[in-house]
Formats: structure tokens, sequence, C-alpha cells
């Protein structure tokens, strides 16, 4: 399930190009649909943080739902920056994310908190403007997401 997870959230990074598409085969549907919404992750918004875009000026944000007969997969994801330290980010989504049980904080790039099956994740990245990081929400279960 660990395994599953992780490549889904990869193959959301590769398909937020494709947002607003839907694919649908007899094994199942897949759907990104672009714009994320914060309470889909269950994070609340970094105080003063703003969409971080690419470098076309497109935000990043999306969500990937994908049901099958077998198991149903959910990923919503939202980028931001801010002109705030990485510590002071960090600080806030300790506290922030301690509402769904006890964060793993590796003190350099990332906290988690939830089982595979039901996982958030803050990446958070130093820049020489601020902190740029990214909220994930990653769902899976053995019945249709939506």
């Amino acid at each position: 399930m660990h395994r599953l997870v992780l490549t889904a959230i990869t193959v959301t990074g590769c398909l937020i190009a494709l947002t607003g598409c839907s694919v649908t085969t007899p094994s199942g549907t897949a759907s990104v649909i672009e714009g994320g919404d914060l309470k889909e992750i269950g994070l609340a918004a970094y105080p003063g943080a703003r969409p971080r875009n690419d470098a076309a000026g497109d935000n990043k944000t999306a969500s990937l739902a994908v049901s099958t007969p077998l198991f149903g997969l959910k990923i919503a994801s939202a980028k931001f920056q801010t002109e705030d330290s990485a510590d002071k980010v960090f600080a806030f989504y300790r506290k922030e994310m301690s509402k769904y049980g006890d964060v793993v904080d590796d003190h350099k790039e990332e906290l988690k908190v939830g089982p595979d099956d039901d996982l958030r994740i803050v990446a958070v990245k130093p820049t020489a403007k601020g902190t740029e990081f990214t909220l994930v929400y990653a769902w899976v279960a053995e019945r249709d997401p939506q």
C-alpha cells in the first residue's frame, strides 16, 4: 500500500500538466481537476502564504481521483510560497497536522501524518526569498473515492 501511495503522489506531479482531464477505460476512471481545495487537504493555509506558480505563471494545484473495481485513490495538492523561514513553516504545520495524530518530522524537508492509506504530507524547500512548500493529501481505499 505504501508503494502505491508514493507512486500515486509521483504520478500526480506528472498529471498536473493535464488538469481538467478525465480518462475512462473498462478498468476504471482517472480524473485530474485543476485547482486544489485546502478543505479537501484538511490543512489550514499558512498565514500570508501565496499560491506558487511555475515559470509560465500557472498555478500547479490540482486533485487526482482514480476509481477502479478494486480500489479508489484520491490525491489533492497545493503549492505555496512565503517570505518566512522554513523553520516557521515547519512549526506552523507541526501544530496544524497534530490533529491527525503523531507527526513524523525529518527536520529537513517534510512532515507526515497518518497511515499510508490516509496520509498528509507537507514538503518544505527553503529558497533565497523565503520558503516554498507543498501540501498533499493522499487517500487510498478498497472502494471508489468519489
